[in-house]
């Protein structure tokens, strides 16, 4: 299986000079780590199974004794061997994570949270080193994704363009056939009108001997396009600029299309200016040489204040003014008109990039100059000039979730949430308390049963307890996704739709989610596209009562088990493909 190579296992290309040669070596850096190993633990918890018994097979059962022997002598620490600490920020509603090894442990074992300036895994810090050079910059997945699509919208691009010239093709194939059909039909009925008229002069004249005529020996009447040009060809209609660089090279106005023209001192053969009843200045077929002076009924072409127009009415591109002896007072005269005009737009860049990366702290130079440019010793390598880059400080943060945040905390004990400003420990209770309150804008402090966060809390528990790995589905119009194994090794397959059932309350609330089929079908349609499927999950909540009863007998525990989760998964259905 082949496996792809991060930025720092790329092979690195030396070229040494000995003996006036140049010999090549290459360093292979170390391999990349496998996926299945640095995600190999799906919970920040350790577990000691003992292995499995096969009756027909004594070894197995000299393993498991050996295994149960082995953890009751010498039993493994507690489980969770690491509590990560978080702090709860309520003006975010969500329970940040400072330390950078507990911010890997708790991606890398579960997926849990996200970075706060990243779109998933937090790896802001390597796309930053990397954008500033850094050879400690890491290429990551956003980097490559943005990569991709790039060549795939250069292939589209290519694609689109040769569809175009093929069609340009067909077209320009049809218009010659048809225009030979259109020259044979003329050439006949020429030929038959020929015909014609010397049928009625041999019956007009009385000389029988006049020989008839053969239509063999008439030639045929030349096209019309022959006749008024015999030794041109018909030029090809140019198609409109398709490419990049073909619609940079177009001028930005006419006056940028003048001062381009005016770089040029030669006119080409067989084209010549004349002046239109409009004042314009067209060009023409014919072959004449400009006047070297500006006489009357023959305007200087240089002149700004007159465009340049073809007589299709677009801006001469080709057009380039005569070429005229240097040194001539006609000459002279023609420098001091050709100065361009105020109004004229010019847009320069610098063929000198200075500088890719612009700090904040720098002030801004616009009197810069290369002279006042301080130059690099030639001592200096490329690694120490990127050295101070480097030095670049970590403002991304760890976002958990509630829902997160409180099953690491209840369920699995591998989180300790402390408070913004005091730092003590939050207790379960409390936590649970501030969760849910929190769930409400504003926060409300009258709590219930079919609160936001009770709700979405037991599908994800529900859906972590069954090995899924569920994550916030807003980017799709859901509440939650279901991912098999995780974001790093494939897409995920489901998105979740949370839908409160009141089934077994005496009134249902006033303040119950609504939904409309138009809704359903929208979501249905959004998840289709990007090949997922629509699970509605109804969430059974209890009544007050029940609820109560069960937080004050078993704790959060007991309450969470009056819950009922039942899904139904929704698919489209099409008369024509389901047949």
């Amino acid at each position: 299986m082949a496996t792809v190579k991060s930025g720092e296992s790329l092979a690195a290309e030396r070229t040494v000079g000995a003996g006036g040669g140049a010999q090549s070596t290459s360093i292979v850096g170390p391999p990349r780590v496998p996926l299945n190993q640095i995600y190999a633990l799906p919970a920040p918890i350790r577990t000691f199974p003992l292995p499995s018994f096969y009756p027909n097979n004594p070894i197995s059962l000299l393993h498991l004794v050996y295994a149960w022997l082995k953890q009751v002598l010498s039993p493994p620490p507690a489980e969770p061997s690491v509590v990560y600490v978080g702090i709860w920020d309520p003006d975010t509603r969500s329970v940040h994570v400072v330390d950078p090894a507990s911010i890997r442990a708790l991606w890398e074992q579960g997926f849990y949270g996200k970075g706060s300036l990243s779109r998933s895994e937090p790896n802001w810090m390597k796309r930053e080193l990397a954008r500033r050079g850094s050879p400690e910059g890491k290429t990551v997945s956003e980097v490559r994704t943005e990569a991709r699509r790039e060549e795939r919208r250069l292939a589209k691009w290519e694609r689109a363009k040769t569809e175009l010239e093929a069609v340009e093709r067909q077209r320009l194939a049809e218009a010659a056939v048809q225009s030979s059909a259109v020259q044979q039909d003329a050439s006949q009925s020429e030929v038959n009108s020929h015909l014609e008229e010397a049928q009625s002069t041999v019956t007009t004249k009385e000389d029988p001997v006049t020989p008839p005529i053969d239509v063999a020996d008439i030639a045929p009447a030349p096209a019309i396009a022959d006749i008024q040009h015999p030794s041109k060809e018909v030029p090809r209609q140019p198609g409109p600029p398709v490419g990049p660089a073909e619609l940079l090279a177009l001028p930005n106005s006419l006056a940028d299309l003048v001062s381009k023209l005016s770089l040029s001192k030669t006119v080409p053969d067989g084209v010549s200016l004349s002046t239109p009843p409009n004042g314009h200045v067209a060009e023409t077929g014919e072959a004449s040489a400009l006047p070297d002076n500006g006489e009357k009924g023959h305007p200087d072409p240089l002149d700004r204040s007159k465009p340049i127009f073809l007589p299709h009415g677009l801006p001469s591109p080709c057009f380039t003014p005569s070429k005229r002896s240097a040194g001539t007072p006609s000459a002279e005269a023609d420098d001091e008109e050709i100065q361009p005009s105020k109004r004229q737009k010019s847009v320069r860049f610098s063929p000198r990039i200075e500088s890719t990366v612009f700090q904040p702290a720098e002030p801004p130079s616009p009197s810069l100059t290369e002279e006042s440019l301080p130059q690099p010793s030639p001592a200096s390598k490329p690694d120490q000039l990127a050295v101070k880059h480097t030095e670049v400080e970590d403002k991304e943060h760890f976002q958990l979730s509630p829902e997160e945040a409180f099953f690491l905390v209840f369920a699995l004990g591998a989180l300790k949430v402390v408070d913004r400003e005091t730092g003590t420990p939050i207790r379960t209770e409390r936590l649970l308390s501030l969760f849910r309150s929190h769930s409400y804008f504003p926060p409300s402090a009258s709590l219930r049963p079919n609160d936001p966060f009770l709700v979405n809390y037991a599908v994800y528990h529900h859906f972590r307890s069954l090995g899924w790995v569920p994550r916030h589905g807003i980017k799709f119009g859901v509440d939650w996704i279901l991912y098999q194994r995780g974001p790093v090794f494939d897409h995920s397959e489901f998105g979740i739709m949370v839908m409160p059932s009141f089934s077994r309350w005496e009134e249902k609330p006033h303040d119950a989610p609504k939904r409309t089929w138009s809704w359903l079908m929208g979501v249905n349609r959004v998840l289709s596209h990007v090949l997922k499927s629509l699970v509605l999950v109804y969430v059974d909540i209890p009544p007050p009562l029940e609820f109560d009863d069960a937080m004050q007998e078993g704790g959060i525990a007991a309450a969470l088990k009056k819950y009922r989760i039942r899904e139904i998964m929704v698919r489209r259905w099409s008369s024509n493909r389901n047949r």
